[in-house]
């Protein structure tokens, strides 16, 4: 299994070690390009506004736009906005969100398509 640990800032250290324990292959994720090919994505909580600022300046917005979609999603600008708000809720109150994590919050604004 090819896990990604979103690597902007925080303990994504101890993520990925726990996650090479576990058996998982790991990609350390700071660029876009570095969300192909992955089974899941880790992003590891703290402080939500922080993770918002670098996400949107290393240009990786988009790809989780993206990923929501390919998790059978469609959501515009706003929906986005309220899932993304939402997950920065979560982040605050959780270490680690995982991908049901995002499907249940989009979930709660978007039925699948």
């Amino acid at each position: 299994m090819r896990i990604g640990v979103l690597a902007l800032q925080g303990d994504f250290l101890e993520h990925s070690q726990m996650l090479r324990t576990l058996g998982a292959e790991v990609v350390e994720v700071r660029l876009p390009a570095d969300l192909e090919g992955l089974d899941g994505l880790v992003i590891p909580g703290g402080e939500s506004t922080t993770i918002a600022r670098l996400l949107i300046r290393y240009d990786l917005l988009e790809p989780l736009r993206q990923r929501i979609k390919d998790l059978g999603f469609h959501l515009d600008d706003e929906g986005l906005n309220k899932v993304f708000e939402q997950f920065k809720v979560l982040a605050d109150k959780k270490k680690t969100i995982f991908d049901a994590d995002i499907e249940a919050l989009a979930e709660a604004i978007s039925p699948r398509i």
